[in-house]
């Protein structure tokens, strides 16, 4: 499930890249002059609605399953791959993370808490070795399951959207 060198984190990043262009490009979401400006790293708010400032922290209200991203409706405009997570706790609260289309159909489940074992530089990340992808006319939902609350939880995605140059980051 999981990569731990860092050439090895760059050949997913680069493969997430080329993916997502080639899938933007077939499904008409953009041209192929667009692409070397067509793709850019996730942001929480902007792209999940996750807070309000572009933070990467989350309410974990419940032991047991929380939702994070609720049903986020991509309308057509972008495209998205998730490849990772980092868990920036000083002492975390998930020990699973789901992702689905809509509400009910799960893509993956991923056991995070054996990143936490890890030793290294990468030893609070996990990456995918399936990256998770939403294609332009999906929602996105993503649940986390808590063995304690925590207010104040610190889980970053790393992942890549696909968008018409300009919407976000200038053409």
């Amino acid at each position: 499930m999981f990569y731990h060198v860092e050439e090895d984190v760059k050949d997913l990043e680069d493969f997430v890249e080329r993916t997502l262009i080639a899938k933007a490009i077939d499904g008409a979401l953009i041209t192929p002059s667009d692409a070397p400006k067509a793709v850019r790293d996730l942001l929480p708010y902007t792209d999940l609605g996750i807070g309000s400032n572009n933070h990467w922290t989350f309410n974990l209200s419940a032991t047991g399953s929380n939702t994070l991203v609720n049903n986020k409706d991509l309308a057509g405009k972008k495209m998205i791959m998730i490849y990772g997570f980092a868990l920036l706790s000083p002492e975390p609260s998930i020990s699973t993370i789901e992702f689905y289309k809509g509400t009910a159909k799960l893509i993956d489940k991923v056991q995070v808490e054996g990143v936490l074992a890890g030793v290294g530089p990468l030893s609070s990340r996990g990456y995918l070795k399936n990256p998770i992808f939403w294609d332009k006319n999906d929602s996105v939902t993503i649940k986390a399951e808590a063995w304690q609350t925590n207010s104040d939880e610190r889980l970053v995605f790393y992942g890549k959207v696909a968008e018409k140059p300009g919407r976000v980051i200038g053409s």
